[in-house]
């Protein structure tokens, strides 16, 4: 009767701990992230002034500056930002934001933003420190330098999700919300990414955000030829970046 009893009481506990404890389900980010080659999304974007600008938004993948990188951006690839998919991380470089002295500055880390875990479950986040250095293209050299705490973390996922905008629905969507400084809560963005098309939708609190959009929405998807990126006028990764960097300041303390 005791072996009985004891038996019961230990199944008992295990289900107990079973239930407490739920196994947290993985979700392969880089599927949701990450557009497929030649997709590309038409979106309609909406500025903080209220004005409407139809664009398009899209992933080059290939070769860049020595390294296999995604570019996100449109067709033209004119202007864009930098990611490195390695089997440990979604690694963030900046964003070049072109080599005309009237584009805005470009935002170029030391080190690369942990952007995503390749998988990841519901409610964890990724929270990375990168020296940051602003670079005008009007001047071709450094504006500013800080140390910023990035963080973006996995909210929610949806078996099905509805552009409130549009009332389209699209299946196996992850909400994600990316804070481009911790310091700054007015620094988040929300993004909605479906399965094998990426973002479809985009909200920001972050008025002082280059792009100037405060929302934007997929509405309809393509397949087009996308342009191999233009080449920025400095090195983006580390390794290059730290001679190229020492010539900018030196050019910066030299100037008159």
């Amino acid at each position: 009767m005791r072996t009985f009893l004891y038996t019961v009481f230990t199944l008992f506990a295990l289900l107990q701990a079973s239930s407490a404890e739920p196994t947290k389900k993985e979700i392969d980010v880089v599927e949701y992230w990450f557009m497929p080659t030649g997709l590309v999304a038409r979106m309609c974007n909406v500025t903080w002034e209220g004005n409407i600008i139809f664009g398009e938004h899209c992933f080059w993948n290939g070769t860049f500056q020595g390294r296999h990188c995604y570019l996100q951006g449109d067709p033209s690839m004119t202007k864009y930002d930098i990611f490195e998919l390695s089997k440990d991380s979604i690694a963030y470089w900046g964003t070049f934001r072109g080599n005309k002295s009237t584009d805005p500055v470009t935002h170029s880390f030391g080190s690369p933003m942990m952007w995503m875990n390749p998988k990841m479950s519901v409610g964890e986040k990724v929270s990375t420190k990168v020296p940051v250095t602003v670079l005008s293209p009007k001047t071709r050299s450094i504006q500013n330098e800080d140390l910023v705490e990035f963080r973006l973390r996995l909210d929610r996922h949806y078996d099905e999700w509805t552009i409130p905008e549009t009332g389209v629905t699209y299946t196996d969507v992850v909400e994600v919300t990316y804070w481009s400084d911790v310091r700054r809560p007015e620094s988040k963005e929300v993004y909605h990414l479906a399965r094998g098309k990426g973002t479809i939708r985009f909200a920001s609190s972050n008025s002082g955000e280059p792009s100037g959009l405060r929302i934007a929405w997929a509405v309809g998807f393509s397949t087009k030829k996308i342009n191999d990126p233009t080449m920025p006028w400095f090195h983006v990764f580390k390794e290059e970046k730290s001679k190229a960097n020492k010539e900018l300041k030196a050019t910066v303390d030299t100037a008159p």
